[in-house]
This record gives structure tokens, C-alpha cells and sequence, in this order.
């Protein structure tokens, strides 16, 4: 959940359909309707939040080591008909256009520490864990090649150093972004910067309270995470470090 302004997280929309939602990876859809220039998630703990919620289970692609696999099938028929299935079933693995059905293994309950379990099994040694594969697919989807941000901030989400390995080689070939973690980042800039000031999460609060202003409108493309709002202190994290 994200907020354009400060004056909307404190005043946020009656209708729930109103709200701004920023999903994560940051789908083609989404990225062309919002067409975002400044996007904050300060303070997120985006990997410590991966770790704990997201399910292998839940993505067809991850889910792969719980299907029964081809000729499954035969366990979905009708009582009497078992030989007309097998029969149907050879037939379809000769066929490479027909459709390959799959069903997943019926000793096994889907979001149980067991299913998640039997696909960490099936990882590779040296193959990163489900939660590190979708922060990165996240990370690559918020500086895709069409993305328009120009400011993204993504301090306090727990970053290791190999994330952020990732997110310089974004960097170094997006076309539009100017500044990474309150960080300019072209070289132009950099060179004829005289100090560098980053204080707290880059938003400051009103210095005193303000008449509401009902014609005012936020602006349109940008996005603060509630949590942007709810934090003064911004901790700086291994991957923090090193983009500084």
C-alpha cells in the first residue's frame, strides 16, 4: 500500500478502491498505468517480509516439484472407465500439441511447511532459496528497460550485498533513473555535486500544521510506502552500505 503524498496517507480515501497499491515484481500493466517517477519503499524490510509470507507453492513455476507430472490424469475418472484413460493417456504422450494436464501429489496439502519443504529439497546446492529468486525478480521488474522512474529509494529492506550486485547492473543500464537511495547516480551529476545530505527517509513533515486545501491535487507519479510515513531513523542495511 502506497501513498502519492504525505496529505494522503493522513488523509487516505474512503473508498478502498482508491488506494494506490504498488505489487511487487511490478507487473507491465501496472508499470504503464501508473507511470511512476519517484517510488519509496524505506523501511519495508522487503526481504525479511519474502522470507516469512511468500510461498513457493503459490507460483506455477516454483510449484513444479509438487506436480505428479504427465499421465496424471488417469487418477481423474470415471468409475468403469480406467482402460479407456490409459489408453486415451498413451495416445496423448505421442501427441506433442495436445495439452499435458498436471496434478499435484495427493499426500502432499498446499501452504503446509511440508509442500515448502519438499520444493527447498528440490534446490540445487548452489541455487538461491525461493525468497531470494522473488526479491530479485522484484528488484529487476522496478528497473525494467521501459520503467520511467527516475528516483527509487529502497533503504531498510534487509539488502545483502549480492542484491545489490544486481541492482548496479540495473542501474548501469537504465535509461531514465537519476538517483538511487537519495545516491546520484550520473556521473554528470555526481561530478558537480558539492555535498551529499540524506536525512532520514527524504520526507519531511510538515514544520507546522497547515490548512487543508480541497483543491490541492498529489501528484500523479510518485509512490510512498506507508512506511516511508512511520519511520524518522532509517536503518542502514549490509546492501545500503555498500551502494553508498
Amino acid at each position: 500500500l502506497c501513498f502519492p503524498s504525505r496529505r494522503a496517507f493522513q488523509n487516505p480515501p474512503e473508498d478502498p478502491q482508491q488506494n494506490l497499491y504498488v505489487p511487487l515484481p511490478l507487473d507491465e500493466e501496472t508499470r504503464n498505468e501508473l507511470q511512476l517517477q519517484k517510488l519509496s519503499f524505506v523501511m519495508c524490510n522487503l526481504r525479511q517480509q519474502l522470507q516469512l509470507q511468500a510461498r513457493p507453492d503459490e507460483w506455477p513455476d516454483s510449484s513444479k516439484p509438487l506436480w505428479c507430472g504427465k499421465g496424471s490424469e488417469v487418477r481423474f475418472v470415471r468409475p468403469g472407465d480406467e482402460m479407456d484413460a490409459v489408453i486415451e493417456a498413451e495416445h496423448l504422450r505421442d501427441d506433442e500439441s495436445a495439452p499435458v494436464r498436471f496434478h499435484w501429489r495427493p499426500d502432499l496439502r498446499l501452504g503446509s511447511p511440508a509442500a515448502c519443504a519438499m520444493i527447498a529439497e528440490d534446490l540445487l546446492p548452489d541455487e538461491p532459496s525461493f525468497a531470494d529468486n522473488f526479491l530479485h525478480e522484484a528488484l529487476k521488474s522496478l528497473l525494467h528497460e521501459d520503467s520511467t522512474i527516475q528516483e527509487l529509494d529502497l533503504r531498510g529492506n534487509g539488502l545483502t550485498k549480492d542484491d545489490v550486485n544486481l541492482l548496479l547492473d540495473l542501474v548501469s543500464s537504465h535509461r531514465s533513473l537519476v538517483r538511487l537511495n537519495q545516491i546520484p547516480v550520473l556521473e554528470e551529476e555526481a561530478a558537480t555535486c558539492p555535498s551529499l545530505i540524506i536525512d532520514g527517509t527524504g520526507m519531511k513533515g510538515p514544520e507546522k500544521p497547515q490548512e487543508e486545501d480541497d483543491d490541492e491535487e498529489d501528484p500523479a507519479d510518485e509512490a510512498y510506502a506507508k512506511e516511508v510515513f512511520q519511520h524518522d531513523v532509517v536503518r542502514m542495511d549490509e546492501g545500503d552500505g555498500y551502494v553508498f
